[in-house]
């Protein structure tokens, strides 16, 4: 990927968020089983504009709000996986006292 990002940098491209989706979407292929790389459980590609294969602008304004959604799931995904290492780190802390004492 790195090689790809850099080869479409020197040929004029500017390198940005939107070039780098490029091409670990180009490199990594489409997404299967109606799912989204990095977005967590339950995002599908509708809700992702990269994913979208559908171009309409009558779908333009579900999609961004299918967008917004993808966006709070992924970080509600965030947020669960740090509560359960914080649950994890507090019960490991708990045993270490209770042998300790």
């Amino acid at each position: 990927m790195e090689s790809n990002l850099q080869t479409l940098i020197e040929s004029g491209h500017e390198d940005n968020e939107e070039l780098r989706t490029w091409v670990y979407v180009d490199t990594m292929g489409p997404e299967s089983h109606n799912r989204v790389r990095e977005y967590g459980h339950g995002v599908t590609p509708d809700m992702v504009s990269y994913a979208c294969s559908s171009s309409s602008t009558s779908n333009s304004s579900r999609r961004s709000s299918k967008s917004a959604m993808a966006v709070l799931m992924t970080q509600n995904n965030e947020l669960r996986m740090r509560n359960e290492n914080d649950n994890k780190q507090i019960l490991d802390l708990e045993v270490k006292i209770y042998y300790f004492y």
